[in-house]
């Protein structure tokens, strides 16, 4: 995985000026470190190691894509997308956007390739059932596996036919049961599966950081069709 930071000019920021915009910049995109970690050069020095940014100006971003579709900005740590050369993500938004792109893919192939009567694909929540979160069971009354979905990372549709359309579908690889199912043009598929987008990212950040941009490193997608 790599990482860029835009700087108006490289050769003009020393080594301990890049530290420290490296350590806000982890900092606005939610990576906490134990205070006692912050006095320690020695863990400093690994954290920039692994995260050592490229360092690029705005004229050269013209060679790279915002996934977002934002404005760069500058001091912002950009991780680039680990499917897709030269297109980089706010490394805030790197979960929301790797979740959405993900349960896209997921639905995009099942609607592409079967028939579907009604379909809801999410992300398990540990919040308790209110604004944020509904049961499995709100979202589709014959459901068999009882759970809480984070009402902002749910999709669900009703009656649709294959649409024969041939997207590039870039995350379907890591959901065998849902390729499955739809190859053999099961009747249903009701799963919950784990997904460790830690490493997607490519580096290991437990150890070093609470990761609340990534809220932990494993998330559990819900997947429920039938046709």
């Amino acid at each position: 995985m790599k990482f860029y930071m835009i700087v108006e000019n490289e050769k003009n920021i020393s080594l301990q000026q890049k530290v420290k915009q490296l350590s806000k910049a982890l900092m606005t995109a939610g990576f906490v470190a134990n205070p006692l970690m912050m006095m320690n050069f020695k863990i400093w020095g690994e954290i920039y190691k692994r995260f050592l940014p490229s360092y690029i100006t705005f004229s050269e971003t013209t060679k790279y894509t915002n996934a977002t579709g934002a404005d760069w900005s500058m001091g912002v740590l950009y991780a680039e997308h680990p499917r897709r050369n030269k297109e980089l993500i706010s490394l805030k938004e790197y979960k929301e956007f790797v979740l959405r792109e993900m349960i896209s893919d997921i639905a995009n192939y099942i609607m592409d390739h079967i028939s579907v009567s009604k379909m809801v694909i999410g992300t398990v929540s540990s919040l308790k059932i209110g604004a944020n979160a509904k049961s499995s069971k709100q979202y589709d009354a014959e459901a068999t596996i009882d759970c809480k979905l984070n009402s902002e990372y749910t999709f669900t549709c009703e009656g649709t036919e294959p649409s024969g359309k041939q997207y590039e579908y870039i995350w379907i690889d890591r959901f065998p049961d849902v390729k499955a199912a739809v190859e053999h043009k099961s009747n249903k598929l009701e799963i919950i599966k784990s997904m460790d987008l830690e490493g997607d990212l490519g580096v290991n950040l437990t150890d070093l950081f609470k990761a609340n941009v990534l809220g932990g490193k494993k998330v559990k997608f819900y997947i429920n069709y039938r046709m």
